[in-house]
């Protein structure tokens, strides 16, 4: 069930205080010999129902060379501020450019998101930056979905959408909306 917070339509601006919060690693690092490890894990959320989203140029190409095509994805063609590895938009059945500023929570993408899973696979061009598109794919995406994004010179961190997560990420949307 996506979140009530959903329904909302604004950009949230996300002061420097809260980095801490999304510099976490919040799930598991898969990266160098346990990459493909991650195509089980992804499996395995799809048989079960539910969605994989992928946030992040690395992190879509290297699914992508893995035969994994993710429901949704979220790119700003950069990598670590330079050029990013070109993705091919014959595995999406569509795409479209949407804006997520620096420092901003577009809360308008959890809508877009829904409206297009019925389209997946779908990928999103981001016009700003990705960094902060995590708010709404958690709060979109029901649980038992899977997010997974790049983690500079870490590699790919995989989180599994729960209560929990919803919870956390519900709690830091409200806190910025005071």
């Amino acid at each position: 069930m996506p979140s009530r917070l959903c329904e909302l339509d604004i950009e949230i601006f996300f002061p420097e205080k809260y980095h801490p919060y999304v510099r976490r690693i919040l799930g598991d690092i898969y990266s160098g010999d346990n990459y493909s490890s991650i195509k089980q894990r992804i499996l395995s959320i799809w048989s079960a129902g539910g969605y994989i989203a992928a946030v992040g140029d690395r992190v879509t190409y290297d699914l992508l060379k893995l035969g994994l095509v993710p429901d949704i994805a979220f790119i700003d063609r950069k990598e670590e501020r330079g050029p990013a590895p070109r993705i091919d938009l014959d595995f999406f059945n569509g795409y479209e450019s949407v804006i997520n500023r620096k420092s901003t929570i577009n809360m308008g993408l959890c809508k877009l998101i829904r409206d297009r899973l019925v389209n997946r696979p779908w990928l999103f061009i981001v016009e700003g930056e990705e960094d902060l598109v995590g708010f709404p794919v958690v709060l979109a995406l029901p649980v038992g979905s899977g997010f997974i994004y790049g983690a500079p010179g870490i590699g790919a961190v995989f989180v599994e959408i729960t209560d929990g997560i919803k919870a956390e990420a519900e709690s830091i949307v409200k806190e910025l909306l005071k």
